[in-house]
């Protein structure tokens, strides 16, 4: 499916069929701003309210949907990736941390 335009008005695609050296160029933009704070506007969102069905007068018919850049969310899902990559390093968590974790459940501490 067809996923909708950032606040930046470019579509994800577009970055994935743009020529390496615009793709290196962001990739390098990204880690750099590992380092500096992120520009203001990143942090903004459009927010959207989508209908569920029901009565359209009840508010909690409607599922809110944040509409943030496209650049943002390239940074973000680097960062958790990152992140996730950390934290999966054995010594990174106490062994007794099971929530969050991948191939842990919180019921296997529970459990145990």
């Amino acid at each position: 499916p067809q996923k909708a335009v950032g606040l930046d008005n470019l579509n994800l695609y577009l970055f994935s069929v743009c020529p390496d050296l615009i793709q290196h160029y962001i990739f390098a933009l990204i880690h750099r701003l590992w380092h500096v704070e992120l520009p203001p506007r990143w942090l903004e969102a459009e927010i959207f309210l989508l209908p569920k069905g029901g009565d359209p007068m009840d508010p909690t018919n409607y599922r809110p949907i944040a509409l943030l850049g496209s650049v943002y969310k390239i940074f973000s899902t680097h960062a958790s990736h990152y992140l996730y990559s950390h934290l999966a390093n054995s010594d990174t968590l106490h062994h007794a941390q099971f929530g969050f974790r991948q191939k842990h459940q919180t019921i296997d501490h529970v459990m145990a």
